[in-house]
């Protein structure tokens, strides 16, 4: 029936003297999930694959961050990292034994709950609104809910603001306020 509709359509956009619709995009959802491994690996095992995508994110998060902050933020990253925490990390495979993106969370366990707090969230540009950041992130939400955590908290200054607004869709409500006050 859609097809019909869509070459009625199309007739009646050309009677119009405009240009016909042309072929539906494809459908990214189920390619990311035949054709891209997204797998939930410890800290420990994603370190180096993390490190690599660090860089990559840094130089790209100068185009909406000053470099103070910028450094100041993946300072603390890469701290927070060598404390040992107990983390875990969904990697996008790129197939050939990188990765193409990555979310980090790390477990903060309390002693009547635990929430995870993902601290990074990244895809590089080319792979970019094809889902992979809502599937790292349904990729953490499971591993997180199957071992009992009560939330999962997304705190970085690092996920692009275009991203961040699709959070809502995903499960995520907004709470608390962070903002930069940059003197040139």
């Amino acid at each position: 029936m859609r097809h019909t509709i869509r070459l009625w359509y199309d007739d009646l956009r050309e009677v119009r003297g405009l240009e016909r619709l042309g072929p539906e995009p494809e459908e990214t959802d189920e390619l990311i999930v035949s054709d891209l491994e997204v797998r939930l690996e410890s800290l420990t095992q994603a370190k180096e694959l993390l490190l690599s995508l660090f860089d990559e994110a840094e130089s790209e998060s100068l185009e909406y961050l000053p470099s103070v902050v910028a450094g100041f933020e993946f300072d603390r990253l890469r701290d927070e990292m060598d404390l040992g925490q107990e983390g875990l990390c969904a990697l996008a495979d790129d197939g050939e034994g990188g990765a193409i993106g990555a979310a980090l969370a790390f477990r903060i366990v309390g002693p009547e709950r635990s929430i995870g707090r993902i601290v990074f969230l990244f895809v590089r540009k080319e792979f970019r609104q094809m889902g992979l950041g809502k599937a790292m992130l349904g990729v953490l939400t499971d591993g997180f809910r199957a071992e009992g955590t009560h939330a999962l908290i997304l705190d970085s200054a690092l996920v692009p603001y275009d991203f961040a607004a699709s959070l809502e869709r995903l499960g995520y409500r907004p709470y608390g306020a962070r903002a930069l006050h940059h003197f040139e």
